[in-house]
């Protein structure tokens, strides 16, 4: 993942919109040195970057990190993997028994998502269409896989974005392809304002 400093990105996104970051200052243009230019970009910045990061086309996330996912087992054929604290968006996720990779959660509550625990008239549909989808569980998320049904299938391939805002660091962690977006995202609400 590339890191950049809250200050550089706000530095960035100053830039796209044309302004001096050495010249605003603190009392910029709204006139208030409580509430600058810096200051405003800086509290959209956070919220921007997780829209961007989800937005974003599974092919723009050029960088991720891997979930070390272990399943627990809930029913033949289904599980759960517990996602890290800092889980954003999966990436890609493959059981070492299925014939290709998920990259888009369905909905758990979809109507498409419970058709397929209703396999009454459709046999071997959970071992051709492998599933996943995200839940909240215990104050969490877990990732809800479907569709393995070899014993001792394993995870063989688990990636997710992290929440891009780190706040006690002060650091963004995005992929670097979406740096820029993130900037020029933000740049256009901050204008907006």
């Amino acid at each position: 993942m590339t890191t950049i400093t809250s200050e550089d990105l706000i530095r960035m996104v100053m830039r796209l919109m044309d302004e001096n970051p050495d010249a605003v200052g603190e009392e910029g243009r709204y006139g208030s040195p409580l509430y600058s230019l810096s200051s405003r970009i800086g509290e959209l910045l956070p919220g921007v970057a997780e829209e961007v990061v989800r937005e974003a086309p599974v092919r723009e996330l050029d960088e991720y990190m891997d979930l070390n996912a272990v399943p627990e087992w809930v029913a033949p054929g289904r599980g759960v993997v517990e996602l890290p604290r800092n889980f954003c968006r999966l990436v890609a996720f493959k059981m070492s028994d299925w014939p290709r990779t998920v990259c888009v959660p369905m909905e758990y509550e979809s109507a498409q998502y419970q058709l397929r625990f209703n396999m009454r008239g459709r046999s071997g549909i959970a071992a051709r269409m492998p599933a996943v989808s995200l839940m909240p569980q215990g104050g969490g998320m877990v990732l809800e896989f479907i569709g393995s049904t070899e014993p001792g299938a394993y995870v063989e391939k688990g990636f997710y974005v992290p929440v891009p805002y780190d706040a006690e660091a002060e650091l963004y962690r995005l992929p670097r392809r979406l740096v820029v977006r993130v900037a020029q995202a933000a740049a256009r609400l901050a204008a907006a304002a």
